[in-house]
């Protein structure tokens, strides 16, 4: 699969739809995003913005169509924190399974949930259980950015070491720090970072408002976030979805799909 241009469903025709899900064997990738603080430093469409930009580069090295991000998601525990915005987990969850239905009519089979926002992830875990129920003809797979590969985890979480069980936090980090530096610099305030708060101190059983574990809405080190090593995560964040959409292509070309 090749293309020159991200395939952008939103710019689309009907007919157009119909063929581009056709050539990329029935598959496309929904970015999850969400609009939340990311510290002093950041702007808050932080999340919808790297599962976007994430996308359209896969999108145009496979031919695999992108649908329009989805902005607004579950963001609770920063509530209280200004700019951040969003909807209950069960909530994404049934906009998602709506959406799905769209999906099928429309001819997809398999559906790439590329999610760029942790909060996310208690709703996204059970989702493919539930669309397999709900819409039988369609298959999910959930991929958290951040988890493309073991180097891109090791890359995005490079200033914090794993704890018990290899439990991380991080927000507003190097790694998510220099991504979007990668995508947009001008807009990233490295010299309004006042703090980087322990990150040993958030506990490890139960979640609580985040304000009471960091002033600032930071967790990690992002004063050391440069545009080359977001450049350097970036180009292996996508090789790395490249070479899974591409071996997933086979699997469906074996079987006949």
């Amino acid at each position: 699969m090749t293309a020159n241009e991200p395939v952008l469903w939103s710019k689309l025709s009907t007919t157009e739809i119909r063929d581009a899900v056709q050539r990329a064997h029935a598959t496309v990738i929904w970015p999850i995003g969400a609009t939340e603080q990311h510290g002093p430093h950041l702007p808050v469409d932080v999340d919808h913005v790297l599962a976007a930009s994430i996308a359209e580069r896969v999108s145009a090295r496979t031919g695999i169509p992108v649908l329009p991000t989805l902005p607004i998601t579950s963001s609770w525990y920063w509530r209280g924190w200004p700019g951040t915005l969003s909807i209950s987990a069960a909530t994404l969850g049934a906009v998602l399974l709506e959406v799905c239905s769209g999906l099928a009519a429309s001819g997809v089979r398999r559906l790439i949930l590329l999610n760029a926002h942790g909060g996310n992830i208690p709703a996204l875990m059970e989702f493919p259980d539930r669309a397999s129920q709900a819409v039988p003809d369609l298959a999910v797979r959930v991929l958290h950015w951040w988890e493309a590969s073991p180097r891109v985890t090791a890359l995005a979480n490079r200033d914090t070491a794993p704890g018990d069980g290899g439990y991380r936090v991080t927000h507003a980090n190097v790694g998510e720090t220099s991504l979007y530096m990668a995508l947009d610099a001008g807009t990233v305030r490295l010299d309004r970072i006042d703090a980087e708060p322990d990150l040993d101190a958030v506990p490890r059983f139960y979640f609580r408002p985040t304000a009471e574990f960091s002033p600032n809405g930071v967790f990690g080190h992002p004063s050391g976030a440069t545009p080359e090593q977001g450049r350097e995560l970036l180009k292996i964040v996508i090789d790395d979805i490249v070479a899974l959409t591409e071996r997933a292509a086979a699997e469906m070309l074996a079987d006949g799909a």
